[in-house]
């Protein structure tokens, strides 16, 4: 497993297999694209291998943990692709009401092909007009 810093100051723990083909995807960015080099770089630098002892636990780095703002509790959430670690209170600012996750999700089984980011963002769109 390995463990990346995400969004909003959670963490994102991904599975072995997706993360090599994260990896495949970041093999085709030009190594001539300076700004591509440095974002690839700062987020390789805050990542982790990460092992799960005999009773399934896993020590998160220090600089995760800052990044997170995590000192005590965490929080697991299930994504259906990996699981992000947030801080409780965090957590409960950036998490959307049940209304609006279902609006997307609504909005990705009426469009067939549409993913979760192109179904939120039409969302987004529909709310302001």
């Amino acid at each position: 497993m390995f463990l990346l810093p995400g969004r909003n100051r959670c963490l994102q723990l991904m599975p072995a297999e997706m993360f090599a083909e994260t990896l495949a995807q970041f093999r085709r960015v030009s190594f001539a694209s300076r700004e591509a080099m440095t974002a690839l770089a700062s987020l390789g630098s805050r990542s982790a291998e990460i092992s799960c002892d005999k009773q399934g636990r896993f020590a998160i780095p220090a600089k995760l943990l800052a990044h997170a703002g995590i000192e005590d509790k965490t929080l697991l959430v299930g994504t259906g692709s990996l699981i992000q670690i947030w801080q409780p209170e965090r957590w409960e600012v950036e998490r959307l009401d049940t209304d609006t996750s279902l609006d997307v999700v609504e909005a990705m089984h009426s469009t067939p092909g549409m993913d979760f980011e192109s179904a939120f963002k039409r969302m987004l769109m529909d709310d302001k007009s």
